[in-house]
């Protein structure tokens, strides 16, 4: 590379790419496209992605459910630095180690990673000065044990899991900080792998936790939870259950877009028992109204204000209802780096705990027809369920 050696005296690159394959947002759909390599500029680092996962935020991106703007998606991943620009210095990492970035940044609104700034998607990406300054970008763990699957295997587990896991661990930690009291009764309302990733870590940290799993209507749920009661959303004896729950309860919703605020609404109306609910999923905008329900509430803003990991003590609102015991809402928009660091070493640390939930590994090559597949809505690729896909982009 023409740059030389940073200040620091680090190398500041590995061999050039001139071009790089990424996955491209064309007027046509997805393509997967050859780009010219860009040069990472001052305060900036060059990453080549080696294992990336797939969103429910992307499909919604993809479908047209959201105006993010980038062309290249992807904020789930591990990826191995190849280049630093001039004034990158401090603790950043070096050229040659892997990483992870976290996509929220606290006070930036020009950076949040595969929405507004390009995504991990890609065989090399630039991570902006404001990213790389902050502390966003952070080592990820070594090798953890072995398993079976094999090294491949298991780096696709962290690399995919790592980020939601993540948003799990600072949805339990706002929500227990918040709520009254300890709960007795824990509803995760969705079936997906932060769903997922919910009930398997209150469950290792409450393991006394009764768990009401709610997943998604008219289907059997994928990789059913053992030791959960799972109801679809439309199943004819949720309304009862829901009645029936003895509290405290805590509930973790984390639902498409579209479904939050019916999941919200069926928790308010039915469920009696003091209750606190964790609002993972995102929420139109504007204040929300509820039968029985003393005040409104504007549930999107307010998950706004917990924004990666600030502040230490989250914002919540509490509001009493008719008959009912109050209500607590709380929610948050990302995690602080430490928070997806920690996250990386519980996945690396057992992998065969999480492996079952990256039901998919694919190359790039193969990536654009099991992306355009779960974007038309198939929960099937190569014919079996998917529940979350890892990509390979580079070794």
């Amino acid at each position: 590379m023409t740059r030389g050696a940073v200040a620091s005296g680090r190398p500041a690159a590995l061999v050039r790419v001139e071009r790089h394959r990424a996955l491209v947002r064309t007027p046509a759909g997805l393509r997967l496209h050859s780009l010219p390599t860009p040069t990472p500029g001052p305060g900036e680092l060059l990453l080549a992605p080696e294992v990336v996962g797939v969103c429910g935020t992307d499909l919604q991106i993809l479908r047209g459910l959201r105006a993010d703007p980038a062309e290249v998606l992807g904020h789930e991943g591990v990826a191995r630095v190849v280049a630093v620009g001039p004034a990158v210095a401090g603790p950043a990492p070096r050229v040659g180690e892997r990483v992870l970035v976290d996509p929220t940044h606290p006070r930036d609104d020009t950076f949040l990673l595969g929405h507004n700034v390009a995504g991990l998607w890609a065989e090399r990406v630039v991570v902006p000065a404001t990213a790389v300054r902050d502390g966003l970008v952070v080592r990820a763990p070594g090798p953890g044990p072995a398993t079976p699957a094999g090294p491949d295997h298991d780096a696709a587990v962290v690399a995919a899991l790592a980020e939601p896991l993540s948003s799990v661990l600072e949805g339990y930690r706002v929500a227990t900080d918040v709520a009254a009291g300890a709960p007795s009764t824990l509803v995760v309302w969705g079936g997906g792998v932060v769903g997922r990733l919910a009930v398997r870590w209150w469950r290792h940290r409450r393991p006394d936790l009764r768990v009401l799993h709610v997943h998604r209507p008219g289907e059997p749920p994928l990789l059913p939870e053992p030791g959960t009661l799972a109801l679809a959303a439309d199943d004819q004896d949720l309304p009862a259950v829901l009645v029936g729950l003895t509290g405290p309860v805590t509930a973790v919703v984390a639902t498409p877009r579209t479904a939050s605020l019916q999941a919200v609404a069926a928790l308010v109306g039915l469920c009696r028992a003091a209750l606190t609910i964790d609002l993972h999923a995102g929420l139109p905008a504007g204040p929300v109204r509820w039968n029985g329900v003393e005040d409104v509430v504007d549930l999107a803003a307010l998950r706004a204000r917990n924004r990666a990991g600030r502040p230490v003590v989250p914002v919540a609102r509490t509001v009493g209802r008719r008959g009912a015991a109050p209500v607590t809402f709380v929610g948050h928009r990302g995690v602080a780096p430490a928070t997806l660091q920690r996250a990386a070493h519980v996945v690396s640390g057992d992998p065969t705990a999480w492996a079952d939930l990256v039901t998919h590994h694919v190359t790039l090559d193969d990536a654009v027809r099991a992306i355009r597949a779960m974007v038309d809505g198939d929960r099937h690729v190569d014919g079996r369920p998917v529940l979350k896909l890892a990509m390979r982009i580079s070794r």
